[in-house]
């Protein structure tokens, strides 16, 4: 990668202190002896104290501690709690724990809580009261809400040469090599492309600067984990299909469950959108096999902008790479999933029953399937001016959803809705 940046290391909150080693090995509080590490943990720091840092449940004493950001060593006194972070192991040590922001770069336009980093406002509270114009911050945010919600900030003592922004490619501009995440234009004409192509829908992270209003990328890296056998994701479910059988987690990794997965703390029909989850994931022979789920006790509270489901039939038409059903624009990428054997060059004129989430101003497909020849259907989105997705009641039982995004299950008999209430 080319984050090659000389650091002085200072944090914004910090309780760990020591020096580092180039490997551990702990067992967990409890665990009764030494326990397998999956090769690559991704997360979040649970905890951070003078004796331990704890990332998705798993602890190492903090003074053996390896910190990276990009290719550059850290002190452990980097480690803030909140913080996104990836941690490498060889199955029974630690190596090192990276630290994974959503954004980087210097603040500016800094108030009481709030300010800009790499072209993005947000607002933080009481997280980090010492920020000062101009300091470089690392930012990690909660990838559950479209809105920028920030957990943890972590301040450099020395500027990089490099500023970083993490998101979902919402738009790829024609004809030029730009694209669009979080509202920022991207060039990446001379930037070196790493894991995959640049598509829309595509998650990154993109290094770089800002050229007045547009940020001149020197590096895109899209997201995946297929390189890396043994992985265990924390995250927070965004999608679920009505079988309960595809999710999405952090809003943009597409997961399935199998016949040999296995579930602690609850089972699938727990599946839901909000339920925090650990996903150990394997990856074998192209495929990734998701071995198991583990539900955490906590969900996460209701946030503004949390992306909204979305459910739906009809006849489709597809062109030039849009997806049209019943008058509504719909955007595939590369995490959109196909049943029924369905493939792009299939979906013109056919009738479909589509499934998604409503994000960055657009309809996200997450998965495409053929519609059944059932009376009673499922439906869900907002009811507006008495209709959903261009559907009317014959009955007028669509009136008390008025203004709400629903899930509801009605009649359909072929021209109208009937009978349409609560799923």
């Amino acid at each position: 990668m080319l984050k090659k940046i000389m650091f002085l290391t200072a944090t914004v909150a910090l309780t760990a202190c020591g020096g580092s080693s180039d490997s551990i090995s702990v067992p967990n509080p409890g665990s009764g002896g030494d326990i397998n590490y999956p090769k690559l943990i991704v997360g979040t720091i649970n905890a951070i104290s003078v004796q331990n840092v704890t990332v998705n449940d798993y602890s190492w004493p903090t003074e053996h501690v390896v910190v990276q950001y990009g290719d550059n060593m850290l002190s452990q006194h980097m480690l803030t709690e909140g913080a996104a972070v990836r941690v490498y192991t060889d199955g029974k040590k630690l190596s090192t724990i990276e630290l994974n922001p959503t954004i980087a770069g210097e603040a500016s336009k800094v108030e009481s809580g709030s300010m800009t980093v790499a072209g993005v406002t947000m607002n933080y509270d009481t997280i980090a009261n010492d920020i000062r114009n101009g300091d470089y911050v690392l930012v990690s945010t909660n990838k559950y809400s479209d809105v920028i919600d920030v957990t943890a900030v972590t301040k450099l003592s020395s500027a990089p040469l490099y500023s970083e922004i993490e998101g979902r490619i919402s738009e790829i501009i024609p004809g030029s090599s730009t694209f669009v995440i979080n509202d920022i234009l991207i060039d990446y004409s001379a930037a070196v492309i790493e894991g995959g192509p640049v598509n829309a829908g595509a998650w990154v992270e993109v290094f770089g600067q800002f050229e007045g209003h547009v940020f001149i990328a020197y590096e895109v890296d899209v997201e995946g984990y297929s390189n890396t056998n043994d992985i265990e994701i924390e995250g927070v479910v965004t999608w679920v299909d009505p079988q309960q059988v595809a999710f999405e987690l952090n809003n943009h990794i597409a997961l399935e469950v199998s016949p040999q997965t296995r579930f602690k703390d609850g089972t699938q029909r727990d599946l839901a959108v909000g339920k925090v989850i650990d996903v150990k994931i394997k990856n074998t022979n192209d495929s990734s096999l998701v071995s198991e789920i583990d539900f955490q006790y906590e969900m996460v509270p209701p946030v503004s902008g949390k992306p909204q489901n979305y459910e739906l039939f009809g006849r489709a038409s597809y062109s030039n790479s849009v997806l049209i059903v019943n008058g509504f624009t719909f955007k595939l990428d590369p995490q959109t999933r196909f049943d029924d054997g369905l493939t792009l060059g299939q979906l013109d004129g056919a009738e479909l029953e589509i499934d998604g989430v409503f994000r960055d101003g657009a309809y996200w497909v997450r998965e495409i399937e053929r519609k059944d020849h059932d009376r009673e259907v499922s439906l869900e989105g907002l009811v507006e001016n008495g209709g959903i997705w261009g559907y009317s009641a014959s009955d007028r039982s669509l009136e008390h959803f008025e203004g709400l995004w629903v899930e509801l299950e009605c009649f359909f008999d072929g021209l109208s809705l009937s009978q349409c209430q609560i799923d």
